[in-house]
C-alpha cells in the first residue's frame, strides 16, 4: 500500500474530457422540436435534465469510454397522459444485447436489449445494494420490457409497452460510440492517454520507492 501511495497519479484523461467538453459545448447546439416536445428542452430526462444537459453526458460518456446507450422511456404525467423521456446508460451497464441479422426490408433490428440497473435503494432506514436488470424485448413484434431483481427474470412478467398510438414495433434504444450508433464496442478515443497516465504513474511509484529504499 506504502508502495503506492507514494506515488502521484497525474489524471491527464479528466482535463482532457474537460477542456474537450469546454470546446463542444462553447456554442449551444441547436435542437428543433415539435410544439408537443419542446418541454423536453427544459426536462428530459427523470432528474429534469434538459436536452442540453444531456447533450454534454452524452459527450463525457463518448470520450471516457467510448460508449453510452440511450433509452427514450415513458412516465405518467399527473394528468395521466404519457411523457417520453431520456434515459443514460454508460456502457458498462449495457451488458447484452442481439440483433436479428435480417428483415423483411432487408435491414438488421435490435430484439434483445439487457440493462444493468443494480445500485443503492434506501429501505427500511438504510442503504443496501440490491442487484437488478432491465430487459428491453420484441415478443410477437411488439415491445415489452420488465426490471428483475437477482436472477428472477421470467418472460411472462415482460409489460408492453403503449402510447397513444398502441404498442412500438422496435426498442427505443439506441447505442452511442465514439464515432458511430452501431451496437459494436469501439475503443474509447482517451485511451491512450489514460495507458500514458498509468505509465507515468507506475515509473512515479518506482522512482519514490527507491528514493525512500
Amino acid at each position: 500500500i506504502a508502495y503506492k501511495t507514494r506515488a502521484i497519479f497525474y489524471d491527464y484523461v479528466q482535463d482532457a474530457v474537460k477542456a474537450v467538453l469546454g470546446l463542444l459545448h462553447r456554442e449551444l447546439a441547436k435542437i428543433e422540436l415539435p410544439d408537443r416536445l419542446k418541454y423536453m428542452l427544459e426536462s428530459a430526462s427523470i432528474y429534469k435534465e434538459g436536452l442540453m444537459e444531456i447533450l454534454q453526458r452524452i459527450n463525457e460518456e463518448q470520450l471516457l469510454y467510448g460508449r453510452v446507450g440511450l433509452l427514450l422511456d415513458i412516465s405518467r404525467g399527473l394528468d395521466g397522459r404519457p411523457y417520453p423521456y431520456i434515459a443514460l446508460y454508460s456502457g458498462a451497464k449495457i451488458k447484452n444485447w442481439h440483433y436479428t441479422e435480417i428483415n423483411e426490408d432487408q435491414i438488421p433490428f435490435l430484439d434483445y436489449v439487457c440493462l444493468d440497473e443494480s445500485g443503492d435503494e434506501f429501505d427500511g432506514g438504510q442503504w443496501m445494494m440490491k442487484n437488478k436488470s432491465r430487459v428491453l424485448m420484441l415478443r410477437e413484434g411488439n415491445y415489452v420490457t420488465g426490471l428483475f431483481e437477482g436472477n428472477d427474470f421470467l418472460e411472462e412478467n415482460l409489460i408492453e409497452v403503449r402510447t397513444n398510438l398502441g404498442s412500438l414495433q422496435e426498442i427505443p434504444f439506441v447505442f452511442v460510440n465514439s464515432s458511430n450508433i452501431l451496437p459494436c464496442i469501439t475503443p474509447p478515443p482517451l485511451l491512450g492517454l489514460a495507458n500514458l497516465s498509468l505509465a507515468l504513474y507506475r515509473n512515479e511509484a518506482d522512482y519514490e520507492q527507491n528514493l525512500f529504499m
